[in-house]
């Protein structure tokens, strides 16, 4: 294998890989982190041999999100790039022949799908509608895809004088599930635009496939996924519904069984459980086994929706998927029969995702990063190596580029809480960090909050810049996270800013009695749900000497008509009863309002439909009536996450200066 991809072998810990030079070393900047290449979207050939991947560059000068496909040789190491300008392209998917690729691109004008056969012709537009999702059927000749439904005068969708409501949401805009005939160009729609689709699998005879959909809405009404199957013709069934989530359907390979993601129990909303695959039998409709029930792990390891499908083996003997245990993110395998317990294929102190496989199953390719080193593309033979150093070829070389800045691996950190429970956080040290000497630092609350800080590079949260302008930062995972068992993840509910604050705050006690935290220099931050934490941070103690809160909640009771309502239904449940909803109003910060005295920045997208930007404007105005140092940021056409390279580049500047001036470092 020519030098071009990176053999690498990697134990357990990747600390020390890559240090900081003796010498004076560049600073990694705000611009630096928010221009820094990322790649994704990897897709091994059938026969292994080649892998397609899309790279993406947010680019400042025109501001906007730049994408190209690419193609790697895997047996020869060259890299070859597969689509250019005009417009972007991403997302590439091979055919079921390994012959040809198609992908997105908006090349056109228009976003579309285009399929090319990679045997030099031009790539031939083959469906101009705003697609998602897309499949091939096994034997090639059909691509199903999500889009909206047919539009009708008796559905005109919103937008009309006057608006008539008569649903939360403008149905006319529900993806719904089409298919696709190559041959004759004919689209149709299978699904019929009474519920909202999100995904699906193609059974292996081509005939039907399996889907999870919502009659009630998106994910901003209603978590309750149903799984059903429908046909050629549009004829659906119903195999199982609510009140639990469904997601990422997976066929065996002969067609008989259907796994699927399944929340572990029903006496909890979705956030509050655990997400297991569970192994149906499509004939009776019945539910027969759960693979990983006794698994201490969590499959996907992300908040309430797994992030990517399942993969059976070729033989159908075993379900392979990425799960989490605490921080960690690495590939398991389940036995389909339930004969054992789930094996670790890998066991990296780091982050494994978008796991892609060949037909037979001899490679596997994923993207791997850890605090120190951004996500780059690997592939190794599919076969269990388990704890210990995992042997991986490099294909990408995004880590390249950081090198010369000497990121350091953050320091995993455990202090016990109030009640004895012990807390994980991860401790990144200012640059130069001399011990014995207290710095700054700040404390970053993650979203959710059923979610966790995983030991992941970020390519939204910048420790390291942090880390090059005198701070220190500790990530926590206070209880309410997943990663630490079901207990663990329920250790918030119904009690926003009591355990979870506490927890926090001996974490800044920790840090302070180790000589770490300067006490008059801690700063807050946190975004969506931590964005919520640090509203009622600033509003429960006086600790903090600055704080920033991004598309963060303050008025659970007001954010519930304005925005997604699921997440103080599931932890509060309000509409039972006045005391329930007195009782979620009270934890929040918007009852301590008057107590808060730190100088607190607000940023917010106008258009984010899970935390509503009125949610900044309330608190603002309260701090502002309360005479608190305040400044409210907002970006116009943002949603929940501030995208724009602009935007991302002034929010963060903006973040940065806000500590400086309230709490500065060297």
């Amino acid at each position: 294998m020519k030098k071009t991809l990176f053999l690498l072998a990697l134990g357990l810990s990747a600390a020390g890989l890559f240090p900081a030079p003796a010498a004076a070393r560049d600073r990694f900047t705000v611009k630096d982190f928010v221009t820094l290449p990322m790649v994704g979207g990897e897709a091994l050939s059938p026969d292994g041999k080649r892998l397609a991947f899309h790279r993406i560059v947010r680019d400042l000068k025109k501001d906007t999100f730049l994408r190209q496909v690419y193609l790697a040789d895997l047996e020869t190491g060259k890299v070859l790039q597969l689509t250019r300008e005009p417009g972007n392209s991403w997302g590439p998917m091979w055919t079921p022949d390994g012959k040809g690729l198609a992908f997105y691109s908006t090349r056109s004008g228009k976003p579309a799908l285009w399929l090319t056969r990679l045997d030099g012709a031009d790539p031939r537009k083959i469906c101009d509608a705003p697609v998602s999702g897309a499949r091939f059927s096994p034997d090639g000749r059909k691509i199903a895809f999500l889009a909206p439904p047919k539009k009708t005068k008796k559905n005109p969708g919103f937008g009309k004088d006057p608006e008539v409501w008569t649903w939360v949401e403008d149905r006319t805009r529900w993806p719904q599930l089409w298919v696709l005939d190559l041959a004759t160009g004919k689209r149709t729609q299978l699904t019929g635009g009474k519920s909202y689709i999100y995904q699906f699998a193609w059974r292996p005879d081509g005939k039907a496939l399996a889907y999870t959909f919502d009659p009630r809405g998106s994910e901003g009404v209603s978590e309750d996924h149903h799984l059903g199957l429908v046909d050629l013709e549009g004829k659906t069934r119903l195999l199982e519904a609510g009140p639990v989530k469904h997601s990422w359907p997976a066929w065996s390979p002969d067609g008989r069984y259907l796994a699927c993601f399944r929340d572990r129990t029903e006496d909890f909303d979705v956030y509050l459980t655990i997400k297991d695959i569970w192994i149906y039998d499509p004939a009776s409709g019945k539910r027969i086994r759960n693979l990983t029930r006794d698994w201490k792990g969590n499959p996907t390891g992300m908040l309430s929706s797994p992030i990517e499908p399942m993969h059976w083996s070729p033989d159908g003997k075993w379900i392979w998927f990425s799960g989490a245990e605490g921080a960690n993110l690495n590939i398991y395998r389940a036995p389909a029969g339930g004969s054992g317990p789930v094996e670790a294929v890998t066991g990296v102190e780091g982050e494994i995702r978008g796991l892609t496989f060949d037909k037979a199953f001899h490679r596997v390719a994923f993207l791997w990063s850890d605090f120190a080193r951004p996500a780059d593309i690997f592939f190794t033979a599919a076969r269990p190596s388990g704890p210990g150093p995992l042997k991986a070829s490099r294909v990408t070389s995004i880590r390249k580029l950081v090198e010369k800045y000497g990121f350091q691996q953050a320091e995993t950190v455990h202090w016990k809480s109030f009640d004895g429970t012990v807390i994980e956080g991860f401790l990144f040290l200012p640059r130069g960090y001399e011990k014995g000497k207290p710095v700054p630092v700040i404390f970053h609350a993650h979203g959710g909050p059923a979610f966790r800080w995983g030991r992941s590079y970020s390519y939204r949260y910048m420790y390291h810049v942090w880390a090059d302008h005198g701070y220190g930062m500790l990530l926590v995972n206070p209880r309410g996270s997943t990663g630490y068992g079901l207990k663990f993840q329920r250790g918030n509910y119904r009690s926003f800013g009591h355990g979870d604050f506490k927890d926090l705050m001996a974490g800044v006690d920790y840090l302070a009695a180790r000589g770490i935290a300067d006490p008059e220099k801690l700063g807050m931050t946190g975004y969506s749900y931590g964005g919520y934490m640090t509203n009622m941070a600033v509003s429960r103690t006086t600790r903090f000497k600055a704080a920033v809160s991004i598309a963060g909640g303050f008025n659970f009771p007001s954010a519930m008509g304005q925005s997604n309502s699921i997440l103080p239904r599931a932890y509060y449940h309000p509409l039972e009863s006045p005391e329930a909803m007195l009782r979620m109003f009270r934890d929040g910060p918007v009852a301590r309002v008057m107590q808060v005295k730190t100088p607190t920045l607000l940023i917010h997208g106008k258009k984010d439909q899970a935390v509503h930007h009125m949610q900044g404007v309330e608190f603002f105005t309260f701090l502002q009536l309360c005479h608190v140092p305040s400044k409210l940021i907002l970006y116009p056409g943002e949603g929940h996450g501030i995208n724009r390279p602009t935007h991302m580049l002034n929010y963060l500047t903006e973040s940065l200066k806000w500590f400086r001036k309230y709490m500065p470092a060297r």
